[in-house]
C-alpha cells in the first residue's frame, strides 16, 4: 500500500477552506444578510438594488393613491353638499309655484333661492 506524500497538506488545506465557510455562514445568519458587500454576489447585489427601486416606487405609487383618494372624499362631500342645497331648492321653488304666496312671499322665496346659488357656487 503506498501513502500519499501531500495527504496532509491536502487535508489542512480543506479544513482550513471548511473552516472559513463556516465563518462566512455564521456572519450571514448574526447579520441576517447573505451579501454583506458587493463582491459577495455581485448578481444578488444587483437584484436586490432592483428591488430596493421597485420598492421605493410602489411607496410612491401607494403615496399618490392615497392623495387621490383624499381628494376623491373631498369631493364626494362637496357634490353632497350640492345635492342638498339642489334638493332644498327644489323645495324652495314648489313652495314658491304655490299660487296664493303674495309678492312679498315670492320675493322672499327669490332670496333664498338666490342663497342657495350662492353656495352651490
Amino acid at each position: 500500500m503506498r501513502v500519499d506524500p501531500n495527504y496532509v497538506s491536502g487535508l489542512v488545506s480543506s479544513l482550513g477552506s471548511s473552516t472559513l465557510t463556516e465563518q462566512q455562514l455564521s456572519a450571514e445568519l448574526s447579520s441576517g444578510l447573505s451579501v454583506t458587500k458587493l463582491s459577495d454576489n455581485p448578481m444578488a447585489a444587483g437584484q436586490a438594488s432592483l428591488l430596493g427601486s421597485a420598492i421605493n416606487q410602489d411607496d410612491s405609487f401607494v403615496q399618490t393613491a392615497a392623495t387621490a383618494q383624499s381628494m376623491m372624499q373631498l369631493t364626494d362631500s362637496a357634490l353632497g353638499s350640492v345635492v342638498t342645497q339642489l334638493t332644498s331648492a327644489i323645495s324652495v321653488a314648489v313652495q314658491g309655484s304655490n299660487s296664493t304666496n303674495d309678492p312679498t312671499d315670492n320675493i322672499a322665496i327669490s332670496g333664498q333661492l338666490t342663497n342657495i346659488r350662492d353656495e352651490v357656487v
